[in-house]
């Protein structure tokens, strides 16, 4: 049989199919992905973390973000950086979901409605 055709399993018919008490997934989820999804859980997927990280993309999205530090011979800085588009296209994804592109049948529109929609939609 070539490399590239995929060899029956052990717990397959020669249909493809499971085999009589054979299952896709008999040991279930991991242990230690359930751990991991619950530190998550925990950790950053709580009312105040998100409140948290969308002030913070909101900011970086629309407001100037300074930026001040002292160097090694003491000298203070300070940076300005503007509002950032593509923090704002990530907030406002987030915030409405995705731009979904608007598909039109016009086909059986009235004239006057073409017309319309030609002369006010850029």
């Amino acid at each position: 049989m070539p490399d590239t055709q995929k060899r029956p399993s052990a717990n397959h018919t020669a249909k493809g199919k499971f085999a009589p008490g054979n299952r896709a997934n008999p040991g279930g989820r991991p242990k230690k992905l359930v751990e991991i999804e619950r530190m998550l859980d925990e950790e950053h997927r709580n009312v105040a973390s998100v409140k948290e990280v969308f002030a913070q993309l909101k900011a970086m999205a629309t407001e100037n973000v300074i930026s001040r530090w002292t160097d090694k011979d003491g000298g203070e800085h300070e940076s300005i950086r503007q509002p950032n588009p593509a923090f704002m296209a990530m907030y406002l994804d987030r915030i409405l979901g995705p731009v979904k592109e608007l598909k039109l049948d016009l086909a059986d529109a009235p004239e006057e409605v073409v017309t319309w929609l030609a002369e006010n939609l850029n």
